[in-house]
């Protein structure tokens, strides 16, 4: 796929215009299933790794070099998409609803036996 890339780019610049374009299409298709979407997705962003490597190698940089800027754009990518997740969670206020029932739970069932039964359970 790279060397295509490469191939497209040189001989016909006229048609390296729309070969990124069809990629990103690509990935947009695979990504709307799924179960099978999350695999071909992570295909198409493998590939496109790689072609972003092939292409700075096409303008001059060394092969380890490229690769290494690949790996670091790929973990910047990846932080930024944790930190929004992680910003988006916090908001969720039923996370914290949640944690205070199942607290209320859990010290109904480590009651001790001489601690008062609640209103509702004496009753019935």
């Amino acid at each position: 796929m790279a060397r295509y890339l490469e191939a497209v780019a040189t001989v016909e610049p006229e048609r390296s215009a729309w070969v990124l374009p069809r990629a990103v299409h690509a990935l947009s298709l695979f990504c709307r299933r799924k179960p099978l979407g999350a695999l071909g997705g992570f295909l198409v962003l493998v590939m496109l790794c790689f072609a972003l490597a092939e292409g700075l190698i096409t303008l001059g940089i060394w092969p380890w070099a490229a690769f290494l800027i690949v790996a670091g754009v790929c973990v910047l990518l990846a932080s930024v998409a944790l930190l929004v997740v992680y910003l988006k969670v916090r908001r969720i206020s039923g996370l914290r609803q949640t944690r205070e029932t199942v607290q209320e739970d859990l010290a109904v069932l480590r009651r001790e036996d001489n601690a008062p039964l609640p209103a509702a359970a004496e009753a019935g």
